[in-house]
């Protein structure tokens, strides 16, 4: 190997490059897969909201919620039993954490289930502004921007559909009446 020695300075300087992206390659990865992650945007505008979303390929209709611009940080519902029948169904949040049905009446039906940390899969939210990701559709949405509740307009029944939280609470706050 005549004419391509490397002295031993530079090849220390090599070494220590390479290692130090080796070391920090697999924190950077973590990172940007993190839930923390998609936290993309600015939060939301009033004190939380719940929405009701489905996975792809999947009949299960999920809950999640937000007081910030994450999902999954949760705030409770204490002002009362509200409803929105979109596409058909009626959704309807309870007082408690978390405590979403779905069905043919207002109060009643199936349980919806927590999404858990795959919620950051498949909901991105950006101010008021949230949006189905990864192929899941948005069902329905319950927030709270003042002392009473607002339910969401309706939401296209479409894959990858957006919806508008913190609305108006004002008269019924445009969910169904009782």
């Amino acid at each position: 190997m005549a004419g391509r020695q490397i002295d031993r300075r530079t090849l220390i300087k090599g070494a220590a490059v390479a290692g130090a992206a080796a070391w920090t390659a697999p924190m950077i990865i973590d990172s940007l897969t993190s839930p923390a992650a998609a936290t993309s945007g600015s939060p939301i505008t009033c004190s939380w909201f719940y929405l009701l979303f489905k996975k792809p390929g999947d009949s299960v209709v999920y809950w999640t919620g937000s007081n910030g611009n994450a999902c999954n940080t949760l705030s409770t519902n204490n002002a009362g039993t509200y409803c929105k029948t979109c596409n058909g169904t009626t959704y309807s949040i309870l007082n408690g954490q978390g405590n979403l049905k779905y069905g043919s009446s207002c109060g009643s039906g199936t349980a919806a289930t927590a999404a858990g940390s795959s919620c950051s899969t498949f909901i991105q939210i950006n101010g008021n502004t949230v949006t189905a990701i990864g192929g899941a559709t948005l069902l329905a949405a319950f927030s709270h921007p003042s002392s009473s509740l607002s339910c969401a307009s309706c939401p296209s029944n479409s894959p990858n559909n957006t919806i508008t939280v913190c609305g108006s609470s004002a008269g019924s706050g445009n969910c169904d009446s009782d």
